[in-house]
């Protein structure tokens, strides 16, 4: 008598290849990893609307060099503006690494830059609360929100391919200030 064969033998086929397709995809599609953060608290604007950190700023500031201290980061880019450039310092220092400085009006241009990121490569980016949203929207990735009082949120972006995927990460203390 004849027997059906077992489907067994063909699962054991077809599933190494579909895993090797995968992996094929994966692998086709590298990425980068941007880490959005906003500046950390600032102290009273002394009228020129560029006030430093405040204490507690500082403080944040060095909670996410901690945090970061063992990302291979190859650029950590900053605005113009002193409180982001305080807030990226001790990373900066901890990397043995020079900040770039932008524009905090052009978002489309920094958007940009990070999608040229190299596969691989980690770029730390400090930001402000209506810069944030916009720059990952521009990225791919929307529904963000960040409070004027919210200071202790990373974004964890995975760019490259046809996908942005997010994380969410918090330094220091929680960071509602209203």
């Amino acid at each position: 008598m004849c027997s059906q064969p077992t489907v067994r033998p063909v699962r054991a086929l077809i599933y190494p290849a579909l895993l090797t397709l995968s992996l094929s995809a994966a692998c086709a599609s590298p990425s980068a990893t941007v880490y959005l953060v906003r500046h950390a608290e600032k102290a009273p604007d002394p009228g020129d609307g560029n006030p430093e950190l405040s204490e507690a700023g500082h403080a944040r500031a060095k909670a996410l060099a901690r945090t970061l201290a063992d990302v291979p980061l190859q650029a950590v880019i900053t605005t113009e503006l002193v409180r982001t450039q305080q807030t990226a310092a001790p990373t900066v220092r901890a990397h043995q690494l020079t900040p770039e400085v932008i524009t905090s009006a052009d978002i489309a241009g920094l958007a940009q830059r990070l999608k040229a990121v190299p596969p691989g490569q980690r770029v730390l980016v400090v930001g402000h609360s209506h810069t944030i949203p916009e720059l990952m929207r521009r990225l791919g990735h929307s529904d963000v929100k960040v409070d004027s009082g919210d200071y202790d949120d990373v974004w964890v972006l995975t760019v490259g391919g046809s996908t942005v995927r997010s994380d969410r990460l918090h330094i220091g203390p929680p960071g509602r200030q209203d």
